[in-house]
């Protein structure tokens, strides 16, 4: 609850402190050394700040599918959320085309200057998207993103980006779906781990 209050008195949005909140669990024992925020600053950034003994560099308004100016390895801890699904293609590609390259080299320039990772990204393969397909509705969280991934597709670009994944989970941040589609989906799934909103993965 005092972290609620806290989240909102800096002004983040309802929406997001659930994730804020269990981002802040996953993170907790990396946020020391040089630490870089992907984007611009924000509740979440500011909240750490007064959480932990740190100060966090953020990209601000800088383009983040070319070089970064930062030297090689120069960050210990990269936090890295809800900016992927924002990322196009470098190359002009027609609409049925896509080929990550955006994101991949978002991912290279990161794993060239810093050491460990932490990435969120809406999920895609989520209950919550799938009941939308079913109501003949656009699957996306936003329709606002450039492109949403699922699970499986986060471990291919962090893998060919040259980091090494240690682990990845979903949650259920903006309420899971329908309880009726879950059982039945859960009852004829061998794995239904990572079919939660947002994607959580840590890499090195």
């Amino acid at each position: 609850m005092k972290a609620f209050q806290e989240l909102k008195v800096l002004g983040a949005k309802r929406s997001a402190i659930k994730r804020y909140i269990e981002s802040y669990a996953e993170i907790k024992q990396y946020l020391q050394g040089s630490v870089l925020g992907v984007g611009e600053r924000s509740a979440f950034t500011e909240w750490l700040e007064q959480q932990e003994p740190i100060k966090i560099t953020c990209t601000e308004s800088i383009e983040l599918r070319e070089r970064l100016p930062f030297n090689d390895g120069q960050f210990d801890f990269i936090i890295f959320t809800e900016v992927l699904e924002h990322l196009r293609d470098v190359e002009e590609t027609p609409r049925h085309e896509w080929h990550y390259t955006g994101m991949l080299a978002c991912l290279r320039e990161l794993r060239r200057i810093g050491k460990r990772i932490f990435l969120t990204t809406p999920n895609v393969c989520s209950i919550r998207c799938i009941e939308r397909q079913l109501d003949e509705q656009h699957p996306f969280e936003y329709k606002k993103h450039v492109r949403e991934l699922s699970p499986t597709c986060v471990k291919n670009l962090l893998k060919e980006s040259g980091w090494k994944l240690e682990s990845i989970r979903t949650s259920n941040i903006w309420g899971g779906g329908c309880r009726r589609l879950t059982t039945i989906l859960r009852s004829q799934m061998t794995n239904f781990s990572l079919h939660g909103d947002c994607i959580y993965a840590h890499a090195f």
